[in-house]
């Protein structure tokens, strides 16, 4: 969980320094690994992470917080939370925003993507046995959580192998460059299906500073 997380904050803490935000992750599951879809939870809390950073102002905070409680002898509860200080949601808006192609806010906050993110992330969830949800006051802010069930693991234990003929961006860094919101959005989701680890910027002179401080 470490890894996953550091690799998290890495990926997003220049884009929460360059939209003026203070972004900060709470980790109290410190040196603790588990068995389950790494690649899938880090698309679910990317998702989060991104629509957090769209709907909340410069000069706001984003927080993700991971939990963890006994679930048993080898099972852990792990709680996920992604904390805004956003536009926020009104109540009657809320369950409309897992529905795809449903955006919530004003015009501009519209633009910002399709809203395949929040039905592709509650899908995954609820594959892993848990339920995206969202408390959220108008004006106030927004928090998504969900509570999955892991078995504890080895650090030393390796990912199994793909097929040669599996197709999979496993592992993969890429830094992509796109002005286009509804094209990068599409483009993000096919290619974290894939389970590539993407980094979006909206020009080329982002891109030349993003890759000075990275190595996709």
């Amino acid at each position: 969980m470490d890894e996953l997380l550091e690799n998290i904050e890495s990926m997003l803490a220049m884009d929460a320094e360059r939209r003026g935000l203070e972004f900060q992750i709470e980790n109290n599951v410190r040196a603790e690994t588990y068995l389950g879809d790494n690649v899938r939870l880090r698309q679910v809390i990317l998702n989060l992470l991104s629509n957090a950073f769209k709907f909340t102002y410069e000069g706001g905070s984003v927080t993700l917080r991971v939990d963890g409680a006994p679930a048993g002898r080898t099972d852990q509860a792990l709680t996920v939370q992604v904390i805004d200080t956003g536009v926020g949601i009104a109540p009657e808006s809320q369950e409309r925003v897992f529905q795809s192609f449903e955006q919530v806010g004003t015009s501009t906050s519209k633009s910002m993507g399709t809203g395949l993110g929040l039905p592709i992330s509650r899908s995954i969830v609820r594959l892993m046995g848990g339920d995206l949800l969202l408390y959220s006051e108008l004006g106030r802010g927004s928090t998504f959580y969900f509570t999955i069930t892991l078995p504890f693991g080895e650090h030393s234990q390796q990912p199994e192998l793909c097929q040669k003929t599996d197709m999979t961006l496993h592992g993969v860094r890429i830094l992509f460059a796109e002005d286009n919101d509804l094209s990068a959005e599409i483009a993000m989701e096919l290619l974290g299906a894939q389970g590539a680890g993407i980094q979006r910027v909206e020009n080329g002179k982002l891109a030349v500073e993003r890759f000075e401080a990275s190595t996709p």
